[in-house]
């Protein structure tokens, strides 16, 4: 066995200069010569026998072995080691290989043990690069597995599903493009192959027989002389072949011969047989379809004279099916008739079948294209340039993953992931615009771009498209509802205008004013010109009319309309009036006079007296029913007050209807009082369901437009801010769903003397067009009830209102509110949040993170397994939100506001937490030792101790934690403005000093002119004035503490919330009765934020995520002194206390 060292051919051809490299390598070869390739000589510089040598010319052989690559053996022997060598003169060669290693359309496996048709192998020496292993692999069609090994290579995965791993070297690699598939050979179709369909055609023929053409099959084919056609029997003076194409004279039709292409193509030759168009005028005609739709079509003849001619047909584009007929001959005399001898064509091969590749770019710096399908993407170390292309990709991250940059795409199906789950160092992310941002780990840092979704270390998927969860309101409470009868056409509730309800014929209000209604609103009328205009209304002969009404007083002798529909001197008209006190014959009666097409006039028929109602100041309901056969009846308050035969026929006012007026307008007959609630049935009313309307039939119930349910925890972390909602799903029709908001409301009251459920099935859409959606159940009980309800889906919102209830949520993220009474409610899996409400309620949360939801007057709860476990962050699993709970001055409770006892009294029972209104939770299973301190209880949940800062607003100071968006606040350079945004951050986990750079700043009492000291963070600024110009200026509260006496650092503090109040623009507060500046959303200030207060506030600003802060939101409202200009004033003594007042003025 020969031992040489490897050449490297550059250019794939054996020249003077090519590198001879490595160590020693034994190899295989076939014989002496001609294998050998012939004599030579090579220069090299190294050390042999112990002896330095430079640039030694020596003889030798050079071999082509078995694995394809060329060798020197060296005359003189091996020498110990080489430092340089090269090719001094070498025999002609050049290498049989194309310089691409290729594979199969089959599933390969293509690394250093793969050897291609060509003899090239990966890292065989005769690629490019300094010792010959840059390669350019295309692996063809298949689910290929790559390894590309060593130096700079080019990988081409080709369609279908690769795994390509780049090894080391800056590699380019492609999950399917492949540009060096091996072109199709030409097919030809004789008559030896015609019968084959697995060679990308099938060739089918249809006869004339009987003057009918038949249907298509290869066996209508048959051959003659070299050629194949119909074979079908077609008279032919001409010729007497059976076995060519031929057109029928007598019938007018032609037989076909079709050729159906696997996949379309551009182009093909086919060659005639016998079309005598020189001796007999014959003329063939083609077709060419694709896809079914006609492309293009031709006839053509013979030029050659022999009737043997080979025809082109190109530039007509793609087609996937070419149909040959004949045509009458053009001397009329009989028809065509020819054979086709041979069609070539060159197949098309499908387009590649994108797969969802694996790629790998190993070490150096890598460029990977995923392309198409659901890649996924490693660039390895160094700095890579990755693109995902379409679909929704998957980039791999893990520690040291280099200065990348990564472009998921925004083709296909897009949802493209940054897994960051395999880094185990600490990470930044910052976000730099929508989708966009970096990643960094302190020395390395990714640039990403078109990722809709990043997966953190140790987090499950933080991106709110794909965690959609969802919230419940614990103050869902039952009113007393009126219960309206079936057959209601018109509803007039004049909440302060003449909206239809029922029917949505809506009139106009003239006048009348809004007061207080027996159920909300009401209108009332002047007796002077207040009315309110219907549009017709139609009635038939058979209706119910009601309305609740007050009389101010019946001072007169004339009459006061309530209701008028039609002159009352006319039929077909209804009319209900008051005659008032001093009347002639009839004081105080309140008249109802109807007039069907069979009535004549009736004052008297259905009045009755209301002197005891006049000015009592009280709502009272009237009701007239109309039934045929029956008559007419008249009801004040569910009573029966007065009845007449007549009614029932034929009836249909025309003209407006007046409310608090004639339908004439006559000065004399407007009406003087309050009315509420008109409404208009289409049938008459039975006297039990006269009793329920108005206040005397009313049903516990849940008023429509209640919000039960909203969705949450939807933060892209794409840098989409927006998102819509709609409901997909609504199975009972109950709810609706605000588009912006996500809050799922109740479409129409609910009756809550019933349980009931629904399930509901939300979709979200972010500014980016992807869609989400989440089904959930809605299960409120009933009010009085005991109700006992298991959540049916993953995710359930339920209520249980009053009576002693059970409530069992589902596997997912529930919300229980047990409402009033004692409740037994268990969370199940996932992470719940319970609210047991009023009364001593029994909670469960079981596994998860839960949330035990205490308010003020929630009563003396009980949880069976609170998890005290450490979540990794210094907090507890399971969380107490004692936002809802007091003190007895009406500030929130903290942690020293708890007392902690147990239930046995010697401190061995299970822990009791007693707040200062008297409610309690009894955590059963933990011992009171455990959570008896403050660092504890904040654990859980219950603050060490709350903000307090008191803001200037135009109606007092207010707590800066009881501020709420669009809240007013009292700004020094514009007056009131509202709140935009309003946040809060946590800093500290109580178990050690907070860093200098929060450390929380106070200032002292009266050093400002301030009564009460005032806690900021140390970038936060303070308005003052520099004496010297006279200007106001802002002072960061860290310079004060380091360069004055007026404030100091709170060393030693653990823990500290700082509230953030932004606004339309910045300006100065007055906070704690010293100017501070509102939230200004620089830099600084932004890494202080959570990732969801940053998303809320770029919802809130969508220009800050492009920035600069300066463009986007504007400049602060006055200079910054910087530490320097600090010192030089307070050395002079030009730094002064800002005089409040008269700035303000």
């Amino acid at each position: 066995m020969p031992t040489g060292y490897l050449v490297t051919l550059g250019d794939g051809s054996l020249d003077s200069g090519d590198v001879i490299g490595g160590g020693a390598i034994s190899f295989t070869a076939d014989g002496a010569y001609p294998t050998g390739l012939g004599s030579g000589q090579w220069t090299w510089t190294g050390e042999a026998g112990g002896f330095p040598y430079t640039n030694e010319l020596e003889p030798g052989d050079y071999w082509l072995a078995d694995d394809g690559n060329v060798y020197f053996v060296p005359d003189y022997g091996i020498v110990d080691f080489i430092t340089t060598s090269t090719v001094t003169s070498a025999p002609v060669y050049t290498s049989s290989g194309d310089g691409t290693i290729m594979g199969t359309d089959g599933d390969d496996v293509i690394d250093n043990g793969y050897t291609d048709d060509d003899g090239e192998v990966v890292d065989g020496g005769d690629g490019t690069g300094t010792l010959g292993h840059e390669d350019v692999i295309s692996a063809g069609a298949g689910d290929d597995s790559i390894t590309a090994g060593l130096e700079n290579d080019t990988v081409y995965g080709g369609g279908e599903a690769d795994t390509i791993d780049g090894g080391s070297g800056d590699d380019v690699l492609y999950g399917d493009t492949d540009p060096n598939e091996l072109a199709m050979s030409p097919v030809s179709i004789t008559t030896s192959n015609y019968t084959d369909t697995s060679s990308g055609f099938t060739v089918t023929a249809q006869n004339v027989v009987g003057g009918v053409l038949t249907s298509a099959d290869v066996s209508n084919i048959s051959t003659y002389a070299g050629s194949f056609g119909a074979s079908g029997a077609v008279s032919d003076t001409d010729s007497g072949v059976d076995a060519q194409i031929a057109y029928d004279k007598s019938s007018g039709l032609s037989e076909k011969l079709i050729v159906d292409f696997d996949h379309p193509i551009d182009e093909l030759t086919f060659t005639t047989l016998s079309l005598q168009t020189a001796a007999f005028g014959e003329v063939g005609h083609y077709a060419l379809y694709n896809d079914g739709a006609l492309v293009y079509e031709a006839d053509f003849t013979d030029s050659t004279g022999t009737g043997n001619d080979t025809i082109l047909v190109s530039g007509h584009g793609d087609f996937d099916q070419i149909v040959f007929t004949a045509l009458i001959q053009t001397d009329l005399t009989d028809g065509s008739d020819y054979g086709i001898s041979d069609i070539t064509f060159v197949p098309s091969e499908p387009a590649p079948v994108p797969g969802n590749d694996s790629i790998d770019g190993g070490a150096g710096d890598d460029l990977i294209y995923g392309e198409e399908g659901d890649d996924t993407l490693d660039g390895g170390s160094g700095a890579d340039s990755i693109e995902g292309g379409d679909d929704a990709d998957t980039f791999n991250l893990s520690d040291g993953f280099g200065n990348d940059t990564i472009v998921g795409g925004e083709g296909g199906t897009d949802k493209d992931t940054l897994d960051l789950s395999g880094v185990t160092e600490p990470i930044t992310i910052t976000y730099t615009g929508e989708e966009s941002g970096t990643v960094s780990d302190g020395s390395d840092t990714i640039s990403f771009s078109e990722i809709e979704n990043i997966i953190e270390a140790g987090t499950t998927d933080y991106d709110g498209t794909t965690d959609i969860t969802f919230g419940g309101n614990a103050n869902v409470a039952t009113v007393e509802k009126e219960v309206v009868p079936d057959g209601l056409t018109n509803e007039y509730k004049l909440e302060g205008d003449a909206v239809d309800s029922a029917g949505g014929n809506d009139g106009t209000v003239n006048g009348a004013t809004t007061v207080a209604g027996n159920d909300g609103n009401a209108l009332s009328f002047d007796e002077i010109d207040d009315y309110v205009e219907v549009p017709d209304v139609t009635m038939n002969d058979e209706f119910t009319v009601s309305f609740q009404f007050k009389i101010d007083d019946t001072t007169g002798s004339l009459f006061q309309y309530i209701y008028s529909h039609g002159d009352i001197n006319s039929t077909n008209s209804l009319n209900i009036f008051i005659n008032e006190a001093s009347h002639g014959t009839d004081p105080n009666v309140l008249r109802t006079v109807i007039r069907d097409n069979d009535d004549t006039l009736d004052n008297f028929a259905l009045d009755f007296d209301i002197s005891s109602i006049v000015s009592d100041g009280q709502w009272h309901t009237y009701t007239l029913t109309v039934e045929s056969g029956v008559g007419s009846k008249v009801y004040l308050d569910g009573v029966e007050q007065n009845s007449d035969s007549r009614g029932g026929d034929s009836f249909n006012p025309s003209g407006n209807l007046f409310l608090g007026a004639r339908e004439d307008l006559n000065a004399d007959r407007f009406f003087g009082g309050d009315l509420d609630s008109v409404k208009i049935f289409d049938k008459p009313l039975t006297s039990s369901e006269v009793t329920t309307l108005g206040s005397s039939g009313t049903v516990p119930a849940i008023e429509a437009g209640t919000i039960v349910a909203d969705v949450t925890n939807v933060i892209d972390a794409d840098g989409d801010i927006g998102h819509t909602f709609v409901l997909t799903d609504d199975a009972g029709g109950k709810f609706t769903i605000d588009a912006n908001s996500g809050e799922i409301s109740l479409v129409g009251d609910h009756d809550a003397s019933t349980a009931y459920s629904d399930t509901v099935t939300v979709e979200v859409t972010d500014p980016s067009a992807l869609t989400y959606s989440e089904t959930i159940g809605i299960s409120i009980g009933s009010d009085t009830g005991d109700d006992t309800v298991t959540g049916p889906h993953h995710q359930n919102i339920m209520y249980g209102l009053g009576g002693h209830d059970q409530l069992t949520g589902g596997s997912g993220d529930d919300a229980i509110y047990g409402g009033t009474d004692n409740d037994t409610l268990d969370g199940s899996t996932g992470g719940d949040t319970l609210v047991g409400g009023s009364g001593s309620d029994s909670l469960t949360g079981g596994t998860g993170a839960d949330d035990y939801v205490l308010a003020d007057g929630s009563g003396t709860d009980t949880v069976s397994d609170f998890d005290l476990t450490d979540s990794g962050d210094g907090t507890t699993v399971d969380q107490l939100n004692v936002t809802g709970l007091t003190d007895t001055e009406g500030n929130p409770v903290n942690a020293w506001d708890v007392v902690v006892t147990d239930t046995n009294g010697d401190g061995t029972g299970d822990a009791i937490l007693t707040f200062p209104n008297g409610e309690s939770v009894t955590l059963q299973g933990v011992l009171p030792s455990e959570v008896d301190s403050a660092p504890e209880l904040n654990a859980m949940g219950i603050p060490c101790f709350t903000s307090g800062t008191q803001i200037a607003t135009p109606w007092g100071k207010i707590a800066v934690e009881e501020l709420r968006e669009g809240d007013l606040v009292t700004t020094l350079e514009y007056g009131p403005l509202p709140v935009r945004w309003i946040a809060s951050s946590d800093l500290g986990e109580g178990t050690a000093p907070l860093p200098e750079n929060v450390m929380p700043v106070r200032l002292k009492p009266g050093s400002l002119g301030n009564r009460r000291p005032l806690i900021v963070s140390p970038q936060h600024c303070i308005l003052m004035k520099d004496e010297q110009s006279g200007e106001p200026v802002y002072v960061r509260a860290k310079h004060l503490a380091e360069e004055t006496r007026l404030a100091s650092f709170a060393r030693g503090r653990k823990q500290v919330t700082y509230v953030h109040v932004l606004l339309d623009k910045h300006a100065t507060l007055i906070s704690n009765e010293i100017p501070s500046e509102s939230f200004y959303p620089g830099p600084m200030a932004l890494e202080m934020l959570s990732l969801y207060s940053r998303m809320n506030l770029y919802a809130a600003f969508p220009e800050l995520i492009s920035g600069p802060c300066e463009k986007a939101y504007g400049a602060r409202a006055a200079r910054v002194l910087t530490r320097k200009e600090l010192r030089k004033t307070v050395a002079h003594e030009m730094l002064t206390r800002l005089e409040i007042e008269l700035l303000a003025a």
